[in-house]
């Protein structure tokens, strides 16, 4: 067995494999940040490599996609490697399998080891994960299965390769798609999937496709089973996606951000189904290897988190970050008692008094849409009389919404009612007052004029911050 002591390993350094490694002996390993990790980030990929159960928490920006590629990299460059003492022989081929119509394979020979299987919660993290695959697996001899025969690139970055590198892949996808035999009975399809899937170097699937096909995957019998976004994964999901032959399990993920969302309400609320594999082995107390390094929010936005991740650390690169153009304060929480409506029909509330004030805020300042934006603009909505904030006040809840913004973030709420709701509200807004970056007023900042405009509702930025001055001479 490939953990066995005595195993050695080809590490990976730059652009670079070391000289065999004793894969057990640490002290023969090359440092830290030879092989690019910080601290914590070497100690999870050690970790990772040497035990057979092993949980990785990864804070919002401390790099878990990053470390769990180099993890299944090294796997792939020892374990698949014709040099390797644990295997002869060689297979090429990356598999992305989540309702696909068709699935490329390379015809190549059998082999002692049986695929990786890669499991995520999305399709987005998924394609992440692939196309980072691709970044150390050359694109001749890799083939992608995709979701849909509508595109054979959708999960690249074709803006990162030339314009040679494209045609290729898209020829070597095209030449290596065949049909896997979807019109074929089931027993009969089941064994062509387990034929294609056994071949294969990585299998990628999301949760849904692997509860699906259990028993392909019992056949296919991965010995590595890496979960990425392991906290947000039912139990029952990871667990059809073991099989006897699993001998090294490896969770990626962090249970202080989204939990698992069970269909039905009360089996959350009555038998605890929101409750992650990952997370309960965290409270059973298994070793768990924390990344405390960030890299994505300035220090002004990383410090609330600090009431949720104690040991959360900033990386170099997110200080001395561009200012917010427009605004004063890189960071600030607007309260105010303007009450919520009902959606009629509805469970859902709005807050027009909030939409209001978001969209004049994002008219003045330049927003960059999507994941990790750079500027966040957030509206908790709960606003009533009863004092019942909802979802808002779950600590989970706080931590994604609070952890998306790189260079600024602005946060409209009724914190008097939502603070005496929630604990972790209440320690973030005392943050906040004593940084100056709470109130009922919003302060704009402009070259033009030597006052600063001070907005307190959505008519206000009409004259007090018309759009002559709202974009390039703002600050």
């Amino acid at each position: 067995m490939y953990l066995e002591p005595g195993v050695t390993y080809e590490l990976p350094t730059g652009t670079s494999l070391t000289s065999p490694v004793p894969l057990q002996n640490f002290d023969e390993w090359p440092r830290a940040e030879e092989m690019g990790f910080n601290q914590s980030q070497y100690e999870a990929y050690k970790t990772a490599l040497t035990k057979e159960f092993v949980v990785i928490q990864g804070p919002p920006g401390t790099g878990k996609t990053y470390v769990s590629l180099r993890i299944v990299e090294t796997f792939i460059k020892n374990l698949f490697s014709s040099s390797s003492k644990l295997s002869s022989r060689r297979s090429e081929t990356v598999t992305k399998w989540d309702n696909p119509a068709h699935c490329s394979v390379n015809k190549l020979p059998d082999r002692m080891n049986r695929p990786i299987l890669v499991v995520c919660y999305t399709n987005h993290a998924l394609d992440q994960f692939l196309e980072g695959i691709l970044g150390f697996c050359k694109c001749s001899d890799t083939t992608v299965l995709l979701e849909t025969e509508s595109s054979v690139m959708h999960t690249l970055n074709k803006e990162a390769m030339t314009e040679d590198e494209v045609i290729l892949l898209e020829e070597d996808c095209s030449a290596n798609t065949v049909d896997i035999g979807h019109d074929l009975p089931v027993k009969e399809r089941n064994q062509q999937d387990v034929t294609v899937l056994k071949r294969a170097k990585v299998i990628g699937m999301t949760t849904t496709a692997a509860a699906r096909m259990q028993s392909v995957l019992q056949q296919v019998g991965p010995e590595i089973v890496v979960v990425e976004e392991a906290a947000e994964v039912l139990e029952a999901h990871i667990i059809t996606a073991l099989s006897k032959h699993c001998k090294h399990l490896i969770l990626i993920g962090d249970h202080k951000q989204l939990k698992p969302s069970p269909t039905v309400y009360d089996l959350a609320r009555h038998y605890h189904l929101d409750l992650s594999l990952f997370e309960r082995m965290v409270n059973n107390g298994l070793p768990v290897k924390t990344l405390n390094i960030q890299h994505r929010m300035r220090p002004e936005v990383s410090k609330y988190m600090r009431h949720i991740y104690d040991g959360l650390d900033d990386h170099s690169s997110v200080e001395n970050r561009l200012s917010v153009k427009g605004m004063a304060k890189y960071v600030f929480f607007f309260n105010h008692q303007n009450p919520e409506e009902e959606e009629q029909g509805l469970m859902s509330k709005s807050n027009t008094f909030e939409v209001d004030m978001v969209v004049a805020l994002a008219s003045n300042i330049c927003v960059t849409a999507g994941e990790e934006s750079d500027i966040i603009i957030l509206s908790l909505v709960r606003s009533n009389k009863e004092g019942k904030s909802g979802f808002v006040k779950i600590e989970n809840r706080v931590c994604v919404s609070l952890s998306r913004a790189k260079l600024g973030m602005y946060v409209f709420g009724n914190f008097d009612m939502i603070c005496k709701d929630s604990e972790v509200w209440t320690k973030i807004v005392k943050d906040a007052q004593a940084c100056g970056e709470f109130g009922e007023e919003l302060n704009l900042s402009c070259v033009r004029h030597s006052e600063p405009a001070l907005v307190k509702t959505p008519e206000d930025f009409k004259k007090k911050a018309p759009l002559g001055c709202s974009f390039n001479e703002f600050i």
